[in-house]
């Protein structure tokens, strides 16, 4: 499988199970679906030319013996559930995968009453080697990891998160599709108004793996505005695979039907 849709499944994986933990019903459905898009993503790889190159130091490393991946895999889920312990949470932090140390980042939202978690996600944000020198730096350091922490810490912080959001909004037309999904995912997670249209023009874009994570990212939203683009893309692209999705993401989100005119959606029966 090629790279980004490695990641790809394991951000769509992240949003399901952390979704699921809060009761999330439509970044639940959005979740699910996003899994479908994936391989909708993986029929249409050709579109992803020279002209769309993958992100960098993002390869998986999949290829890990079974014990080492169900080890992650449990740490992960203790994160994801709230009952990870902060020793677990820094054994899973020490990743040498950017897809996975992304996902765990994510996670650490569930753990936003832990302040030990806190106080580790404050140093790993103002890069203190000196606090944590067993951490995967050379990885902490890179975009991808400084979007998800971004993210994370907006969420969980109730005032001065303005440092926060400038930082994932000054990467929204970076040149690579990993940083650009993850800044996507990060402001359908923020849900802020002023970021639908961005999201629309990305949900319409022609690299499938950004235009998938920002179908995604509308859907978490739960937002009236981002519904109605989400039909207005639905509409456009019907008679595709890519409208197929975005329909049934609209009915399991937004339990709506699309029609011409967004106002006019209807109940699915």
């Amino acid at each position: 499988m090629p790279c980004f849709l490695y990641l790809y499944r394991a951000l769509a994986l992240s949003i399901l199970l952390i979704a699921s933990c809060l009761y999330n019903e439509p970044a639940i459905a959005a979740g699910e679906m996003v899994l479908t898009a994936a391989a909708l993503a993986e029929d249409e790889t050709s579109k992803l030319g020279p002209g769309n190159p993958a992100a960098p130091d993002t390869k998986s490393i999949d290829n890990r013996p079974l014990r080492e991946r169900t080890e992650f895999q449990d740490l992960y889920r203790l994160i994801v559930y709230g009952q990870a312990s902060l020793r677990q949470v820094r054994m899973a932090l020490k990743t040498e995968d950017v897809g996975e140390l992304v996902n765990v980042i994510h996670a650490l939202y569930s753990m936003r009453w832990h302040r030990g978690v806190n106080g580790l996600l404050q140093a790993m944000w103002r890069q203190r080697q000196d606090k944590y020198p067993d951490l995967p730096w050379q990885q902490l350091e890179k975009t991808p990891s400084r979007i998800a922490l971004a993210s994370t810490i907006n969420r969980g912080k109730i005032f001065d998160t303005q440092e926060y959001k400038i930082f994932i909004r000054d990467h929204k037309y970076d040149e690579h599709e990993f940083n650009r999904a993850q800044v996507v995912i990060a402001l359908g997670l923020n849900a802020d108004p002023v970021d639908i249209d961005y999201l629309h023009e990305m949900a319409d874009d022609d690299n499938v793996y950004v235009s998938q994570s920002a179908v995604t990212a509308l859907a978490i939203m739960n937002h009236v505005r981002a519904r109605d683009s989400l039909i207005k893309l639905a509409n456009k692209y019907k008679d595709t695979q890519r409208g197929q999705l975005m329909i049934e993401i609209l009915k399991k989100a937004y339990y709506v039907v699309p029609t011409d005119d967004p106002s006019q959606a209807i109940q699915p029966g």
